[in-house]
């Protein structure tokens, strides 16, 4: 929709796009807690870093015109992890 409508008007605004990886972590804990689902924190600690590295490849693959931006830190890992180069 976005190359769709800027090749109609003839201009590319920047858009960015954001994973709130912590606060989704923060999230799965406590579905998790409330279901008495046992499982390793350290696994649910990086789930959010897991699905926006893969959303971030997508984008990246699929060439979409996008800009990343992390969203809802909760840990330096959650900041850490996503930045760096391309690829």
């Amino acid at each position: 929709m976005y190359r769709r409508t800027s090749n109609t008007a003839g201009k590319r605004p920047v858009m960015y796009y954001s994973l709130i990886t912590g606060i989704f972590n923060e999230w799965l804990c406590r579905d998790a807690a409330q279901k008495g689902i046992a499982i390793n924190p350290d696994v649910l600690h990086q789930a959010g870093l897991a699905v926006a590295k893969k959303v971030y490849h997508l984008v990246y693959d699929r060439g979409y015109e996008l800009g990343f931006i992390g969203g809802g830190v909760r840990t330096l890992d959650d900041f850490t992890e996503i930045v760096g180069g391309d690829r």
